[in-house]
């Protein structure tokens, strides 16, 4: 299922480092790659300080300094926010932005993957974690003008790591 794909690839990493290139998306459980066997389970540890919490219409899943938002939106359509702690930005995606991206979402069948992925969960008020920092003042970018975007660097970073999870195309800038 290719929204199950899409939501492994980006929020249920939790068993696999995608930020160092370690792992594809077949390797993730619940993945589904049309040109790739079988998805096998990762057996590798969760990266330090990657979490995830949920509340209803909203799954916040934490990988170091990047921050995932998936939102349940009215007439159960899904948006994504990708925030950039270190860099002070914000990308969105739209539900339509992610249906023009090929990506789809089951809600129930994510979210109940992602509490079963092994991914610690993030208590609301967890002492042991660090606070997050507050991104409403940061620069906020819609996804649907990264590629319009050559000359900045950020731009191409986030786009960069859209290619890495194979939401997009690798091209030239």
């Amino acid at each position: 299922m290719k929204g199950l794909r899409a939501w492994a690839a980006a929020s249920a990493v939790a068993c696999a480092s995608l930020s160092a290139g370690e792992v594809s998306a077949a390797e993730l459980p619940g993945a589904s790659v049309p040109s790739a066997g079988p998805a096998v389970a990762s057996s590798r540890p969760v990266p330090a300080g990657w979490s995830y919490s949920h509340s209803d219409g909203l799954v916040r899943v934490v990988k170091g300094d990047i921050e995932e938002l998936w939102r349940r939106e009215s007439q159960g359509q899904v948006s994504f926010e990708r925030i950039f702690h270190a860099d002070q930005r914000r990308v969105f995606y739209s539900a339509g932005e992610l249906r023009t991206m090929g990506l789809e979402l089951d809600w129930a069948r994510a979210v109940e993957w992602i509490a079963q992925s092994g991914l610690p969960e993030r208590a609301a008020a967890d002492g042991a974690t660090t606070p997050l920092p507050d991104a409403s003042d940061y620069l906020r970018l819609d996804a649907s003008d990264l590629g319009d975007m050559d000359y900045d660097d950020f731009a191409r970073k986030a786009e960069a790591y859209d290619v890495k999870l194979g939401w997009r195309q690798a091209h030239e800038h």
